[in-house]
């Protein structure tokens, strides 16, 4: 079969309104691709507008767009037809019917499209029917926009004739019959896109009225929800490409490519393989799970009662509480607040009464902690706790042994609840967390004064209710020159069970108790510590 100077060797495509052939320029031996109108679409008015479109596409050069070499009439049936550039791959149609491309794909084939509709625009070309039809890919892995033959020139926009264009693909300048430009392409190449990344058109159905009303009125589901993989800045390009007002589209192509090669830029997770199990493995894990909750079930109540009779805890304190009354001669606690005020004399009737919500962080000065004279009440104490005779002549000559400084450092993961520390069973210091939390990044301190040597401590935490969530108990000693740190971590938890320490790390001062933390005591430089102001 021959056409002009061209033989035709097969037929490679078949459309609405043309058939696409692959044929032999006789003249130079180039291999081309010849596009030919149906039959019924050769009247003279069709056929001048054309060949006048023809000679304008002609002047688009571009690696991104096929070549047009060369357009004429057979003298048979009258059709006009194209000589276009033959490109050797597929059309992105057949590729998607195939296999789903990679999101860096999906951003670069993007791009590369909206850069060549931005020169086709600049000429004052609009393409009109883009879709992944009218998409080829090449050897190369390259896409390149094909057919141009219905474009229509910028100048003369019409849309008589009814529609032009595959409905799934259409702006709504096109279906409402109102004048079309550039932006038009942009819509349609939203709707490309959308398919390239999530696999199916944000428009679709079974009928032309249902598609054409769902592009006018219908709002799309954003692309992420249909693929979780894509980042939340894609969903902003789509949603501008897809605008049913012109104006709020981007102006040109040159804007959509420069946004989609940010986003391809940008680092994104890669995707969790999704496991392959086979019927009896599925069967397997569900009768392990119905076994797992139906021993939870048996086990709830026993582990409730063993947890009511052998983790008894202490209650919590009430929002506002006095001072615990200290001995006479040294105080077992003072406000943190006011401590910097307070003087070792201070008798507890003096003692301020604070709310529970009391604490400031601390600031240490820069000047080395003395070490204090032991004292000889303590050392020389008897077995039955009473002070010796000689340690009672001594008493009597030298001032009672100065209080040491404990240091409570407290970090913490979640500002809900109280924590509160007990010396001796008697508590000595508490803060609401939302106090701790208040400089992210940096610990939570504060001072307290107690009797030099062995004291037995309990960290408590408690819920917002009240209600105990956590215990921890040590014995530390405490020594003039020490390293006399409580530090305490509140750390998140997702348990079902709430067992005896869950939410609490402690490092008691200079002890071992039950709860040290995994990472071995925190050192504290041995510096004095005052109150912040």
């Amino acid at each position: 079969m021959q056409l002009g100077r061209y033989e035709i060797l097969e037929p490679i495509g078949l459309g609405a309104s043309s058939t696409v052939f692959k044929a032999r320029d006789t003249l130079i031996g180039r291999i081309v691709a010849i596009k030919t109108l149906q039959a019924g679409l050769n009247d003279n008015a069709w056929r001048e507008r054309f060949m006048s479109e023809a000679r304008i596409v002609g002047q688009l050069s571009h690696p991104r767009i096929v070549k047009l070499h060369d357009m004429g009439i057979d003298e048979t049936s009258g059709a006009p037809y194209l000589v276009m550039e033959y490109v050797v791959g597929e059309t992105l149609e057949k590729h998607l019917a195939a296999k789903k491309p990679e999101l860096q794909q999906v951003y670069s084939w993007g791009a590369a499209l909206a850069r060549a509709l931005a020169y086709a625009h600049e000429q004052g070309i609009i393409h009109g029917d883009i879709k992944p039809a009218n998409i080829m890919i090449n050897q190369d892995g390259r896409v390149m926009l094909t057919d141009f033959g219905i474009a229509r020139f910028a100048a003369h926009v019409t849309q008589a004739g009814g529609l032009r264009g595959t409905p799934a693909y259409l702006s709504p300048e096109q279906i409402e019959g109102t004048p079309t430009d550039g932006r038009s392409d942009i819509f349609s190449l939203g709707i490309v896109l959308y398919q390239l990344a999530t696999g199916q058109r944000p428009f679709h159905s079974d009928s032309v009225e249902a598609v054409c009303a769902q592009i006018l009125k219908a709002k799309i589901t954003p692309p992420t929800k249909v693929n979780p993989m894509l980042p939340r800045a894609f969903d902003g390009i789509v949603e501008r490409c897809l605008a049913r007002n012109p104006e709020n589209r981007y102006a040109n192509g040159e804007i959509l490519s420069t946004e989609l090669e940010a986003v391809a830029r940008q680092p994104h997770p890669p995707a969790r393989p999704k496991p392959v199990l086979n019927r009896s493995i599925t069967n397997a894990l569900r009768y392990a799970g119905a076994a797992a909750a139906l021993v939870l079930a048996l086990s709830l109540p026993i582990a409730a009662r063993f947890y009511r009779h052998n983790l008894q805890l202490p209650p919590v304190p009430v929002a506002t509480y006095a001072a615990p009354k200290p001995p006479a001669d040294l105080p077992l606690w003072r406000d943190t607040q006011a401590a910097a005020a307070l003087t070792f004399n201070t008798t507890a009737e003096e003692l301020p009464v604070r709310p529970l919500v009391q604490p400031r962080p601390v600031r240490t000065i820069k000047r080395k902690l003395e070490a204090a004279k032991p004292n000889p009440t303590v050392a020389d104490a008897g077995a039955d706790g009473a002070p010796s005779a000689s340690a009672a002549a001594k008493s009597a000559e030298q001032p009672a042994a100065a209080g040491i400084p404990m240091l409570i450092e407290i970090s913490a993961q979640s500002s809900d609840g109280t924590v509160a520390v007990f010396a001796d069973h008697q508590m000595i210091f508490s803060t609401p967390l939302a106090s701790v939390t208040e400089t992210p990044g940096e610990p939570f301190h504060a001072v307290c004064t107690l009797i030099p040597g062995e004291h037995q401590l309990s960290v408590a935490l408690y819920k917002a209710d009240n209600s105990l969530r956590a215990e921890k108990q040590g014995l530390a000693e405490l020594h003039h020159g020490d390293n006399n740190l409580l530090a305490i971590r509140v750390v998140k938890h997702t348990k079902i069970l709430l067992l005896r320490g869950t939410g609490l790390e402690v490092t008691w001062p200079n002890g071992a108790g039950d709860s040290q933390s995994e990472h071995g005591p925190k050192k504290f430089s041995a510096q004095a510590v005052e109150v912040a102001p």
